[in-house]
C-alpha cells in the first residue's frame, strides 16, 4: 500500500487495497477450503511448488543471460515497460517452472526427485 494525495487513485493502489481487504476477511473467517470449488486447482497446484522452487531461479539466470538475449531481447522492453516488465517476467518464469516440473513428474526418477 502506497499512500497518495486525495483523489490521486492509480490501479496498483486498488489492487492492493482490495487484497488488503480480502486477506483481512480470510485471516477473520475460517474457511474450508476442501469444500470451495474454484480452490482446487489452486491446491492441486501445490503439488507443483517444490518443483517450481528449485526452477524458477534457474530459468530466470538464463532468460537474462547473453546467450538467450540473442533469442528474445528482453532489455529494450525491460526498459520501456517498468512496471510491467517485472509481474511478466514472474509469470514467464512461473509458467516455464511449472512446465518442466509437471514434465518432469511424468517420469520415474522425477518422481523420486521432486516429489
Amino acid at each position: 500500500y502506497k499512500p497518495t494525495e486525495y483523489a490521486d487513485v492509480y490501479w496498483y493502489n486498488i489492487i492492493a487495497q482490495v487484497c488488503m481487504i480480502i486477506s483481512l476477511w480470510y485471516l477473520c473467517n475460517r474457511v474450508n477450503w476442501e469444500k470451495q470449488t474454484w480452490a482446487q486447482p489452486i491446491i492441486s497446484f501445490g503439488n507443483y511448488s517444490y518443483g517450481i522452487y528449485i526452477f524458477h531461479n534457474w530459468i530466470q539466470m538464463y532468460l537474462i543471460s547473453s546467450t538467450a538475449q540473442r533469442l528474445f531481447p528482453l532489455e529494450r522492453w525491460a526498459g520501456e515497460h517498468t512496471i510491467l516488465f517485472p509481474f511478466g517476467f514472474f509469470l514467464l518464469s512461473l509458467i516455464i517452472s511449472y512446465l518442466l516440473t509437471w514434465l518432469l513428474l511424468k517420469t520415474k526418477v522425477g518422481r523420486f526427485l521432486i516429489g
